[in-house]
């Protein structure tokens, strides 16, 4: 193939100090916008208008909810605590009272039916995963459910974002997996434990990380409408 020095220097970008940005360039992207056509099916802008008025004479559709007032369908949903406080423990008792359709047993709002669950542990082996929902499926006497599709991690750390060779993130591989699997099971709840092991070479608590992740789930929402839980440790140093 190409050699590495080859590749880089057809890129878009030039490598080294780049010139700061002046209005000039901002007012020539922004006489482009205004140039490009648009078909007809398409809107003119991403932007939508709102005021009052029109707001009081339209009948807003109401939330979707997987779990009311916690998890909407295509939402997300942090569950965040210290290390080795059980959070995967109540991640299987969460998915399992979802897939029975009994999550008032939590104490949380009643789902009112059976959720099906894509679990991604990538800190637990299958077998473990498989007790721990069995367990809780045998506290409660449960004998059916949804399916809870699991991958263990002794199929590799799946990582939403990972760094090329150059440094920058890319995504597209894993998001695509989980896209297909998503749609195949028609799972309505993704879960990625933990939230951690999502991004390679980053902070988890930093805002370039955060940012490169919830990019992820929002292409992955957007294709599917799945719903996303992910467990999150918080700080070791308290006063972070």
């Amino acid at each position: 193939g190409d050699s590495f020095i080859d590749t880089i220097a057809i890129g878009p970008r030039l490598i080294g100090p780049q010139r700061e940005t002046t209005p000039k360039d901002i007012e020539v992207r922004v006489a482009a916008i205004g140039d490009t056509p648009t078909s007809e099916n398409e809107p003119l802008s991403d932007f939508v208008k709102l005021n009052v008025e029109d707001l009081r004479r339209t009948t807003l559709p109401p939330i979707k909810w997987v779990i009311p007032q916690m998890l909407g369908e295509g939402g997300t949903c942090s569950i965040a605590g210290m290390s080795n406080v059980g959070k995967t423990r109540y991640m299987a008792a969460l998915v399992v009272a979802m897939a029975v359709g009994k999550t008032e047993r939590l104490g949380l709002p009643a789902c009112g039916r059976k959720v099906s669950t894509l679990y991604i542990a990538n800190e637990e082996h299958m077998s473990d995963m498989a007790r721990r929902l069995k367990s809780c499926a045998l506290q409660h006497g449960d004998k059916q459910s949804a399916n809870i599709i699991v991958r263990g991690k002794a199929s590799g750390t799946f990582r939403l974002v990972a760094l090329n060779e150059t440094g920058h993130p890319e995504d597209e591989k894993n998001i695509a997996i989980l896209v297909d699997e998503i749609r195949k099971s028609k799972c309505e709840v993704l879960v990625l434990d933990p939230y951690v092991t999502l991004s390679e070479g980053g902070d988890e608590n930093s805002a370039n990380t955060a940012s490169m992740v919830t990019k992820a789930f929002l292409l992955i929402i957007a294709m599917t409408g799945v719903a996303v839980i992910y467990p999150h440790h918080t700080p070791k140093d308290r006063g972070s």
